[in-house]
């Protein structure tokens, strides 16, 4: 499962103030179907990053055998090319799951380049189609994202027959272990 946060913002007016509230786009996609999973979160912090990958593993029914984060704080605490120490918390959830973490390379995009590729085509799948609405909660906002979501994975790749959604189902799902 490689993971990682896009580098534009989502946002969504506070009811009561009227102040417009920044977040964070959170994407994930699993490596053999390209079944993709994106919410928005208030931040990168390691609570809301690893509800984020919680979240993912919940909608995806099942745990893969590695996560493949970037180097961010929130799941690697020292970075190193070959061996980084990886957050505590993080470590944590991940033993939980009986999964391994596998961070990226610092400044080796090509280590993840499957979701970097992946949050070009939801800048356009899912900003675009949401970027003149307003929302005014994080829940409203992700529901959003969850609509457009779902109309993603049910596309056809580029000169397929099959979705992302089909390949899981026939062939990435049965491997993936229990939650």
């Amino acid at each position: 499962l490689f993971i990682d946060y896009a580098g534009k913002k989502l946002s969504y007016v506070c009811r009561g103030s009227g102040e417009i509230i920044e977040c964070e786009f959170f994407a994930c996609v699993l490596g053999g179907s390209q079944y993709t999973y994106c919410e928005a979160t208030h931040s990168q912090q390691k609570e809301d990053f690893i509800n984020s990958v919680e979240n993912a593993l919940h909608y995806y029914g099942g745990v893969p055998a590695v996560l493949v984060p970037d180097n961010l704080k929130s799941a690697v605490t020292k970075s190193s090319r070959y061996d980084p120490t990886i957050n505590d918390d993080f470590l944590g959830m991940a033993t939980h799951y009986k999964c391994s973490v596998m961070p990226a390379r610092a400044l080796r995009p090509r280590d993840k380049a499957l979701v970097e590729r992946y949050i070009n085509i939801l800048y356009t799948r899912v900003y675009a189609r949401i970027s003149e609405q307003t929302f005014f909660s994080l829940g409203e906002l992700n529901q959003a994202i969850g609509e457009c979501l779902v109309q993603h994975n049910n596309t056809p790749f580029q000169k397929r027959p099959y979705t992302r959604k089909e390949l899981f189902e026939q062939h990435e799902k049965e491997l993936l272990s229990p939650l």
